[in-house]
Formats: C-alpha cells, sequence, structure tokens
C-alpha cells in the first residue's frame, strides 16, 4: 500500500468519524442520550407490580405525561357511557407505548382505526415488563371493572419467560430492576431485548443510533404499508 493510499484511507475515516460526531452531537442536542429510569411502579401482590394511579412524570421518551387515577397510560376516564364500545388493551412495553408519544401508542392507534368516534374507546392497560404470569393476572383482577366489551392483548415472544414469576421487581424508589434468578434468554425475537454488546450500548448511549433506529423502523412500517 503506497503513502497517497493509506493517507487516502485515513482520511477517508477520519471524515467519516467527524461526520458521526457531528451527528451525534445534533441528536443528542434534540433528543435526550441515555434511556431514562422512571420510577412509576409500586409492589402489587397479585401481580407483583403496578403503575401508581396518578403517577405525573414525562413518560420515557414521551412529553405526554403520567398515569391516570384508574392506574392506566392516558387521559382520566369516566364511568362507561351507554352505547358506548369499550376496548382494554392488555400487554407491556410495546402496547404501553414505552418510547413513543400518548398518540402514537398502539391503543390510540386503534381507536383511529376503528374510526376514532365517540362510539369506540380504548383503554390502555398494559404495564411495560410484564410478561404473560402477570398479564393473566392483571386482566382477571382488574378487566371486569372497566366493564369491556372487547380485550386485546398484545403479545411478544418474552412474554413466556418466567411463567412461574415476573421477569422485574420495583424498588422503594419506584423503578425495576430484574427479578433474582428471573430467566433471561442468550437470544430472542424481542428487537430492543435482542441488542446486544455494542449495539445494546449504542442503544443506551448515543442519541444518534437510537434516532436511526426509529428512522429505520418507520420507514419499514411505510414500506409495508402500516401508519406510522
Amino acid at each position: 500500500m503506497t503513502r497517497a493510499t493509506t493517507y487516502g484511507a485515513a482520511l477517508s475515516v477520519a471524515a467519516t468519524l467527524l461526520t458521526l460526531g457531528i451527528l451525534e452531537l445534533g441528536a443528542r442536542a434534540l433528543g435526550p442520550l441515555a434511556i431514562p429510569r422512571t420510577t412509576m411502579y409500586r409492589p402489587a401482590p397479585e401481580v407483583v407490580y403496578e403503575l401508581i394511579p396518578g403517577w405525573q412524570d414525562a413518560v420515557p421518551f414521551a412529553s405526554t405525561s403520567g398515569i391516570n387515577r384508574a392506574g392506566l397510560r392516558g387521559s382520566e376516564i369516566d364511568a362507561k357511557r351507554a352505547g358506548i364500545f369499550r376496548i382494554v388493551a392488555f400487554g407491556d412495553s410495546f402496547t404501553f407505548g414505552i418510547g413513543v408519544e400518548e398518540d402514537d401508542t398502539f391503543p390510540v392507534a386503534l381507536g383511529r382505526a376503528l374510526g376514532g368516534d365517540d362510539d369506540v374507546e380504548v383503554l390502555n392497560g398494559s404495564v411495560p415488563g410484564y410478561n404473560l404470569f402477570q398479564e393473566t393476572r392483571a386482566l382477571a383482577a382488574r378487566a371486569a371493572a372497566f366493564e369491556p366489551d372487547l380485550i386485546v392483548l398484545g403479545f411478544v415472544e418474552n412474554d413466556l419467560y418466567n411463567l412461574d414469576g415476573s421477569d422485574f421487581v420495583a424498588e422503594p424508589d419506584g423503578g425495576l430492576v430484574p427479578r433474582i434468578d428471573a430467566f433471561q434468554a442468550a437470544v430472542t425475537l424481542n428487537p430492543f431485548a435482542a441488542l446486544s454488546g455494542p449495539w445494546l450500548w449504542l442503544q443506551m448511549h448515543s442519541a444518534g443510533f437510537r434516532a436511526a433506529s426509529m428512522w429505520a423502523i418507520r420507514r419499514r412500517l411505510a414500506v409495508v404499508g402500516m401508519p406510522t
């Protein structure tokens, strides 16, 4: 390799790193650096932990705030009105909508897809980190109180882990930590849990990487004709 070739390659690498550095600084100026810790959970006997009713703060990566007095993400709800068709969605963080504004969550999008009129109401009964063990117990303990006409369960492959208990437990400060001895798969179809090594580090520390990830996801949804 000639000196000119070596110099050209080094210049190309330096230019690439400089460009990535500028993009990263721009992304950090427009968005958060790392996945923030949220303190919206409390211990609950039947389901191990639940959302704190009335908790008011920013949901991670979203400007919309908090949990209503019924313990659901979204605005306050009233008693079910005559003639309303009420749907309650249960699930984990995907259905809850960690990382997106309230209007972009699956339950709200479902309401829009069904016409978005006053005859249909979709409630978000999901809790981040729940697995099938907790989801079935939440359904049994809470669903009837909302008088649903239809229940939708958002299901992800890793919901099948730890069917003898939860994946996480609530700390006294309202955060979540992995349950001791809980099963953690080495390989998973969950696109976020599947991140490992340098990809996980980038997801946690690089605002630019996260922005690019979200762009790629939205682009993929647009290609297959789904609303973004």
